[in-house]
């Protein structure tokens, strides 16, 4: 056989082709609802602050891996998985709270008047 035939794309396996998510799909999940549900107290996390916080769970998923490389453990998520985060999840609210969502959180249904 020679190098054109073991290296034809008809014989590389499916399985090995496939993109590899950072975060499983649970994990990811997880971590737009607590997103959401930051944006909805008036805490709206930041870009960073996502990316960090996907970059701990992708940590530690890695380290329940046995023999996991170091840099697996150790790495932190790119600018291309935000890029794609944000466009699965367009809805999501990231960024400073404005003063208005800030004050609903604070103000107590009963001191508003008509």
């Amino acid at each position: 056989m020679n190098l054109r035939q073991r290296t034809s794309i008809e014989e590389i396996p499916v399985e090995k082709t496939r993109w590899r998510n950072a975060l499983s799909h649970d994990d990811e999940t997880d971590l737009v609802q607590y997103i959401e549900w930051c944006a909805r107290v008036s805490q709206p996390l930041t870009k960073r602050e996502v990316i960090m916080r996907a970059s701990k769970i992708a940590q530690l998923r890695a380290a329940e891996v046995p023999g996991a490389s170091h840099a697996n453990m150790t790495r932190t998520l790119s600018q291309m998985w935000w890029l794609l985060f944000t466009k699965r999840h367009p809805k999501l609210r990231i960024g400073e709270a404005s003063q208005i969502f800030a004050s609903c959180t604070t103000v107590k249904p009963t001191a508003v008047r008509n």
